[in-house]
């Protein structure tokens, strides 16, 4: 269509003044009926339209074509649907014309944070959080479409360089507020904590003392991460790329806790630890979760995205919450059916219930105690070599990691022989649980006494600073053994021959280091006997 047909038409006219101008003809009124019809179809495009074909008297034919067309081609953000009403309703000019200028607002997620938002393996957003987004694209009309990464940190750089609008779900930190706006109203709340290893045994109850020789994983720039690790500076971390892999290196030994909401761990636990992996304490951290825009943009976005928030009420979350954190249960019998077929048969089924549970709790605590058999010197409670295997591998990697020196002190009685030949066997083994007893009773809680055999046992020290330190560990060893005088009412006089290795600097591996001990030891038992 010609321009000059075109704008006949509409009821415009050259503009006398500017060129390639139009305005409209007094002696034609064709034109304001025509947008009028166009502009009586989408509620409130008419004021904003209007104000605009006014306010510029003078506008030019492809401005106008292109408001009509953008007006009758808005997508999701038409605003047509009378379900949006209560949305629409709560927009002022702006906020309304703001909307209609944005076809498609991006957003990031974080793709491994179940039960709340992840990334399947067909790359789409699924969780608490992406089935709330859809209810605000039902109820506000806004299309909001999701940039999906493999990582969070990969998420927190889009938003960074202005590659994405918005964060689905974030908290508030202060190093966040420089470039971001958040959602005065909170998605979700919940507090945070620490997991663990199944059978850790540490009772966590101050973190900064329970905690001091451990190592403990936080994702990757996230809030809790930064939380704690300013809260607690003197603390060990060590950064993961993902929640999945903070579990991973729980289970790999490669760190003994893990920073997490309470959500998540009771998800993932559930659905795949259950037996392996345990809440250890609850942090004094309170997730807020929030949407959050850039600070860049337009002020109406973030207001558009609070009023969107608002026409999602409470049952409707929390029944999306309920829907992702619901433990299934096989579904029960039909007891009315059963009561009416056979009381008798509703009897059984009681029993064979109650039976179960019972079953599964004597198999539960039986296979915590073999497991703990497994890894215990049944003589003297110390752990065994067995086990000795498996913690140093695992302090070694924390040494590595934090960069600090490990102490192996090797540990033989002197004149152990002596007393089996006097008092017997039995007599000796008690001994051996007195010495054993009285060792571990010395240590602190992140060193191990290990019993390698007969008369010998080993410790392991995981932060040590010097050798001065590691030889006043010692010399208390010797003395509390050589402390012991009297077993069942007989005299004893025994005393012990310790030998000290540091890691790495004495050797990396177990025999090397347990080999530059034994020889220390054997150094230490011939001075005794010298003198």
């Amino acid at each position: 269509m010609e321009q000059a047909t075109c704008a006949s038409w509409l009821g415009l006219k050259p503009s006398r003044e500017l060129p390639n101008q139009w305005m409209p003809d007094p002696e034609f009124d064709s034109f304001f009926p025509v947008v009028d019809l166009a502009l009586d179809q989408r509620g409130p495009r008419v004021p904003i339209l209007r104000r605009m074909v006014f306010a510029k008297k003078e506008i030019s034919l492809g401005l106008i074509l292109f408001l009509l067309f953008a007006f009758d081609c808005g997508a999701d953000a038409s605003l047509d649907d009378p379900s949006q009403q209560k949305f629409r309703d709560s927009l002022n000019e702006a906020e309304t014309a703001w909307v209609l200028s944005h076809e498609a607002l991006t957003y990031v997620y974080d793709p491994d944070w179940a039960p709340f938002e992840w990334k399947t393996e067909d790359g789409a957003h699924v969780g608490i959080v992406a089935d709330l987004f859809s209810l605000l694209r039902r109820n506000s009309g806004l299309k909001l479409a999701p940039r999906h990464t493999d990582t969070w940190s990969e998420s927190v750089a889009l938003v960074r360089q202005g590659e994405a609008d918005m964060f689905s779900a974030i908290t508030v930190t202060d190093e966040r507020k420089q470039y971001l706006n958040f959602s005065s109203r909170d998605i979700y709340s919940y507090p945070a904590v620490l997991v663990t290893q199944f059978d850790d045994d540490t009772v966590y109850i101050d973190i900064e003392k329970d905690a001091r020789h451990k190592t403990i994983a936080i994702v990757r720039d996230s809030g809790l991460g930064r939380y704690i690790q300013h809260t607690h500076p003197d603390l060990n971390y060590v950064e993961v790329p993902s929640t999945g892999a903070g579990f991973t290196a729980v289970l790999d030994g490669d760190a003994d806790l893990f920073a997490i909401n309470t959500i998540t761990a009771k998800y993932v636990i559930e659905k795949q630890y259950l037996g392996e992996v345990k809440i250890a304490t609850k942090l004094d951290y309170i997730y807020h979760l929030k949407i959050a825009v850039r600070n860049d943009r337009a002020p109406e976005f973030i207001s558009v995205i609070d009023k969107a928030l608002g026409t999602v009420s409470d049952t409707e979350r929390n029944a999306i919450f309920e829907r992702w954190t619901r433990v299934e249960k096989a579904t029960g019998p039909d007891w009315e059916m059963v009561a009416k077929a056979s009381s008798l048969l509703l009897i059984i089924l009681f029993f064979l219930a109650w039976h179960n549970i019972k079953l599964k709790k004597q198999v539960n605590r039986r296979t915590r105690e073999l497991a703990n058999l497994a890894n215990t010197d049944s003589l003297t409670g110390a752990k065994n070599r067995r086990k000795l295997d498996t913690d140093y591998l695992r302090e070694m990697k924390r040494a590595d990691r934090n960069r600090h020196k490990m102490a192996m002190l090797y540990i033989d009685l002197d004149d152990f022989k002596k007393v089996n030949d006097a008092y017997g066997h039995q007599f000796g083994d008690r001994l051996l649980n007195k010495v054993s007893v009285e060792m571990l009773k010395s240590l602190r809680d992140a060193e191990n006494l290990y019993r390698l055999g007969g008369d010998e046992f080993c410790i392991i020290l995981p932060e040590v600073s010097s050798r001065d330190e590691v030889a006043h560990v010692a010399d208390r060893l010797s003395s509390l053994i050589a402390a012991i005088r009297e077993i069942d009412d007989k005299p004893v006089e025994i005393g012990c021959s310790v030998g000290v290795a540091i890691y790495p600097e004495d050797g990396k591996t177990l025999d090397e280091l347990m080999g530059v001990a034994d020889k220390e030891m054997y150094r230490a038992k011939a001075a005794r006997s010298s003198d």
